[in-house]
């Protein structure tokens, strides 16, 4: 899903950019400091963009330690975009990091079948406060 959500984000950007963070390298990224494995995806010349994929479930996967690292990269580094794509509606939104907090801060716990926890955020409820 990450890979289809990219390719939208590349498709859909107006705005130039380089691919930053790490893509399915051949390391082993769990050594990794958290900060490290989760540096966003993309540098634009005003902020980091992070890009989420999902799709039939309309739930969006945010895992703590994730979460954690990028409001680190946006309060430390360079302001965080994040950059939703919807495959089973084609739909698309962009907004700052930060936004997301009221969402995870509501969010049910999932568990991922390795055993990752996750904030398990619903799309719609997202579209319909962000989407505008």
């Amino acid at each position: 899903m990450g890979d289809i959500a990219e390719g939208k984000f590349e498709e859909w950007s107006k705005n130039n950019f380089v691919r930053y963070g790490l893509n399915r390298p051949p390391l082993a990224t769990w050594r990794l400091p958290e900060r490290i494995r989760f540096t966003p995806d993309y540098l634009t010349t005003n902020c980091l963009v992070e890009v989420q994929g999902f799709g039939k479930k309309q739930i969006i996967h945010m895992k703590p330690d994730k979460w954690e690292a990028l409001l680190w990269w946006d309060r430390t580094v360079m302001p965080v975009e994040l950059f939703l794509y919807d495959s089973h509606n084609d739909r698309q939104l962009m907004f700052p990091i930060k936004k997301l907090r009221p969402f995870v801060d509501n969010a049910e716990i999932g568990t991922f079948p390795e055993g990752n926890k996750y904030y398990a955020i619903k799309a719609q409820e997202v579209w319909t406060e962000l989407g505008g």
